[in-house]
This record gives C-alpha cells, sequence and structure tokens, in this order.
C-alpha cells in the first residue's frame, strides 16, 4: 500500500494589485516579486484580469527592474 500525498496545509498566496492600465487592465502580482532586489531574476505568476472578466494567469521569469516591483 503506497502513502497517501496529504493536501498542504499552506493558505495560498495573497495577490497585491500594484498596476491599472489605461486600457482596463489590472496586473496583479504576487507580493514576493515586490519585495525583489534590483536586477534578481524571480519567478513571477501574473494574473491579468481583463474589463470583460476574464482572468489570464501567467507564470515566467521576470527580470526586476526596479525596487518597487516593475519587471521586464
Amino acid at each position: 500500500m503506497e502513502p497517501e500525498l496529504e493536501p498542504s496545509l499552506e493558505p495560498p498566496e495573497e495577490s497585491d494589485p500594484s498596476l491599472t492600465l489605461d486600457l482596463g487592465i489590472t496586473i496583479v502580482i504576487g507580493v514576493g516579486a515586490l519585495e525583489a532586489v534590483e536586477g534578481l531574476v524571480v519567478v513571477v505568476e501574473v494574473a491579468v484580469v481583463l474589463a470583460a472578466g476574464a482572468v489570464v494567469v501567467v507564470e515566467g521569469e521576470a527580470l526586476v527592474d526596479e525596487v518597487e516591483g516593475r519587471a521586464l
């Protein structure tokens, strides 16, 4: 009999709305990316909320350009 994996008890990461574009698109970046050091390459999860209400989640690497969290 194989041991079963128990579900994680950790709460999901909270997101902080950080940018609102003129086109009505809100970009939500995890708090960890906002606390990153300049020049650091971090893995971020970005949720793009479209004006129509659809949510698209993209994971990838981003180079932090400023400590405030703007990523290139």
